[in-house]
C-alpha cells in the first residue's frame, strides 16, 4: 500500500511539473486593446426609440480579417450602442479585442418590423435589421486596425467609406 501511495505522489509531482513547464510564468495570452467608439449619422448620434423597452437597438460586431481581408474565426467583440452613440467593445475575457484588422458590422435591429418584410440581415440571430444587411459582417465598409492606439472609432452610417478596405 505504501509503494503505490509514494508512486502516485511521484505521478502527480511529474504531472504538476509537465504542466508548469508549458506554461511559463507570467504569460496570460495576447495583448487585448480596450475598443472605444460611436455610431452617428452625419456626426449626429442616431435616435433609437423604443431604446429602454429593448424593442429597438443599435449593435456594432467587430469580425477579425486575415491578410486577404477575408474573416477569420479569431474571438471578436460585439456591443450595444447607448443613446448618445458611443460604444465599448468588451471582447475576448471581457478585456478587448486582440491587435489586428476588423470589418465591423452595425446593425439597427426593431422587433417591432413584421417577420416576412425581407429585412433581415446574415445575423446569426435573423433579427430584423433596418438597414436589411447594408453593413453585415460580409458588406459592411468600416474596416479599421487594432494596435491599441488607434483612438475612438467613429462609424459613420451616411459616409461609408466607398469600398471595404483589405
Amino acid at each position: 500500500m505504501r509503494i503505490g501511495l509514494v508512486r502516485s505522489a511521484w505521478l502527480l509531482a511529474a504531472v504538476g511539473c509537465a504542466l508548469l513547464a508549458g506554461c511559463p510564468k507570467g504569460s496570460s495570452g495576447p495583448t487585448l486593446y480596450k475598443v472605444t467608439g460611436k455610431v452617428v449619422r452625419d456626426g449626429i448620434p442616431i435616435p433609437i426609440p423604443n431604446h429602454r423597452e429593448g424593442y429597438k437597438c443599435l449593435e456594432v460586431e467587430f469580425f477579425a480579417l486575415d491578410d486577404a481581408g477575408a474573416l477569420k474565426p479569431s474571438p471578436g467583440g460585439r456591443a450595444f450602442v447607448k443613446q448618445d452613440g458611443s460604444f465599448t467593445i468588451v471582447g475576448e475575457a471581457a478585456k478587448g479585442l486582440r491587435a489586428g484588422k476588423y470589418r465591423v458590422a452595425v446593425r439597427n435591429i426593431n422587433m417591432l418590423i413584421p417577420t416576412g418584410t425581407g429585412r433581415k440581415s446574415s445575423d446569426p440571430t435573423g433579427r430584423p435589421d433596418e438597414w436589411a444587411g447594408k453593413f453585415d459582417q460580409n458588406k459592411s465598409p468600416f474596416v479599421f486596425d487594432i494596435t491599441g492606439s488607434q483612438g475612438d472609432i467613429v462609424i459613420d452610417v451616411a459616409k461609408p467609406p466607398a469600398a471595404p478596405s483589405k
